[in-house]
């Protein structure tokens, strides 16, 4: 995997300089979409934006790095990273949402190895060690085994975003939903007036999060309904 995105990263200079900006900073862990997309087609093709923790080592580069590049702070209090065509999400680890918020209590030395632990579905419970070479992807080699979605970490601040990644993931990779996951979109549902007013939420927020329509609002309707029924 490695290999294949500093490849990748060869035809984007300025993404590998800041990569390699980071790997200074400290311990950097790749986490979620882009190591699915890699473990869907065995490469990269045109990436769009890739999440980034690290565990800052020198904080004075890491702080100098967030300069250079970042437009804005992220919905998780991260910093989104321009560099050319390419979008970067990064954190501290420290910063990571559920440590922040002290969801997640634990030692700051057990941060790296309970990320898996932060994220909201199963399937994203996919991180790469950058500096040490290493897949930590247990939850999402059993999501994918199973074929059946699952909650981690059911305490989040963008629930209909996560509901709307759930149909989205349900949908691509052909999965069903667990108790606990629907019982969380029901209850998220239960806050609108209608199943309309609902998918017209969720419409909204794909617009918002992807600039685009992964799934059409008739499709987004039916896929609701088989949930909440």
């Amino acid at each position: 995997m490695k290999e294949k995105l500093l490849l990748y990263l060869n035809e984007h200079i300025p993404a590998r300089e800041l990569l390699e900006m980071m790997c200074k900073a400290g311990n950097v862990y790749l986490i979620g979409g882009v190591l699915r997309e890699f473990r869907d087609h065995a490469a990269f093709i045109s990436l769009r934006d890739i999440d980034v923790i690290i565990d800052v080592k020198d904080s004075e580069l890491f702080r100098a790095m967030i300069s250079q590049y970042s437009l804005r702070e992220n919905r998780f209090g991260g910093h989104k990273l321009f560099c050319e065509d390419l979008l970067i999400d990064v954190w501290s680890i420290e910063n990571t949402w559920a440590y922040r918020e002290r969801i997640i209590n634990c030692p700051s030395s057990e941060y790296a190895s309970r990320l898996a632990d932060t994220v909201f579905l199963n399937i994203d419970g996919i991180i790469f060690d950058w500096n040490n070479n290493r897949w930590m992807d247990e939850k999402y080699v059993s999501a994918m085994q199973t074929k059946v979605l699952d909650v981690v970490l059911p305490q989040n601040p963008l629930i209909m975003l996560n509901t709307l990644r759930t149909i989205i993931l349900m949908d691509r990779y052909g999965m069903s939903l667990s108790a606990n996951l629907v019982e969380i979109i029901r209850d998220e549902y239960m806050k609108y007036r209608s199943i309309q007013e609902f998918v017209e939420e969720l419409d909204t927020e794909q617009k918002k999060r992807y600039g685009r329509q992964i799934i059409e609002p008739s499709i987004l309707q039916e896929k609701v309904k088989a949930i909440i029924h």
